[in-house]
């Protein structure tokens, strides 16, 4: 006991409960807290022996795997942090919401998408999945290709936390999924509040696809814009914009707008495809072949960072020789005039 004491007389903390677990073996609180204090110590390897002999010696393995997980996980040994929690999976009742978010956050930032979506959907149905973890499950179940499930998750997101994120999220996936009655529904659903959605430039642009599929395209040109106004940068709403006048034969305006962006779409291959339709729209024929040519060399350039070879440049001038037949018979604009 005298070798514990501080100078002032005093016995450390951790080295307090120490001694104190040894003479009181059977004191779980007594054990519990020698193990926070190890780790507020800053010795996160006894902290984690230390929970695993009240694991074995007070039978309490689901809580020593979780504590030990967390420890190993910020010692840097993250694979045999995941597993240990992986071991104690069949016995972790689903209202353990401390341990299925914990290995949730483990499943995610080691890429196990599989683990992480079986935690996130155990987390969202017994009402436990917060902001984040919601989110998550939404991307999740979108890259599993769950797409009605995604959008369910999305539109309830939004009762239960009231963030517009998750039902944009939900609408997107819906775009993607060309489920425009789904969209609609949650377009809808946007406009009876249309305060927490009115000043978002990717709902107007949403929005504005929806009203194309419709073939309402005065309200769709009208949307493109508000999306402009609340930001002027925004490439998609401008792309969409030029696909909307060259698919309205809007010959009058589209020039306007060519002009306006030009220097912006020199600089940025995302307008290229549209900038070529749009010249050659307007009859414009070797102006948008050179738009084409600039989609050339950027695929020359990717290329040639692999591997220089003759054929592969022979390859890229017989593309050149083509390049208006092939601006003639582009589809980027096809889905947002769908």
């Amino acid at each position: 006991k005298e070798a514990f004491r501080r100078k002032d007389g005093s016995l450390a903390g951790s080295e307090f409960f120490r001694y104190y677990v040894e003479l009181y073996p059977k004191n779980l609180g007594a054990w519990k807290t020698f193990a926070v204090l190890q780790e507020q110590s800053g010795d996160l390897v006894a902290a984690a022996k230390t929970w695993f002999r009240i694991g074995v010696s007070f039978d309490l393995p689901i809580e020593s795997a979780y504590h030990r997980a967390d420890l190993l996980w910020r010692l840097g040994q993250r694979e045999k942090a995941f597993n240990l929690l992986l071991t104690s999976w069949p016995n972790v009742g689903a209202d353990q919401v401390d341990y299925w978010k914990l290995i949730g956050e483990q499943a995610w930032s080691l890429k196990r998408a599989k683990h992480a979506l079986t935690v996130y959907r155990t987390l969202w149905k017994q009402g436990y999945a917060d902001s984040l973890v919601t989110e998550r499950l939404i991307l999740l179940t979108i890259d599993a290709g769950r797409s009605e499930e995604a959008i369910t998750v999305a539109e309830e997101g939004l009762q239960r936390h009231r963030e517009p994120r998750f039902l944009l999220l939900g609408m997107d996936e819906a775009i993607a999924a060309d489920s425009w009655d789904k969209l609609a529904r949650l377009v809808k659903i946007a406009r009876n509040d249309l305060q927490q959605f009115q000043d978002i430039e990717i709902y107007w642009l949403q929005v504005a696809l929806l009203s194309i599929h419709e073939e309402r395209y005065k309200d769709a040109d009208m949307q493109y814009h508000q999306a402009l106004k609340l930001n002027p940068e925004f490439i998609s709403a401008r792309i969409g914009l030029l696909c909307l006048l060259i698919k309205t034969d809007d010959l009058q305006r589209l020039p306007h707008y060519l002009q306006r962006w030009q220097i912006d779409a020199l600089a940025d291959s995302t307008y290229w495809d549209a900038y070529a339709i749009a010249l050659k729209k307007l009859g414009r024929v070797q102006e948008a072949l050179s738009w084409y040519q600039h989609q050339v060399r950027g695929i020359c350039r990717i290329l040639l960072s692999y591997s220089v070879t003759s054929k592969s440049c022979a390859s890229l001038g017989r593309l050149m020789e083509h390049g208006i037949d092939l601006v003639m018979h582009s589809t980027s604009c096809d889905r947002r005039l769908s």
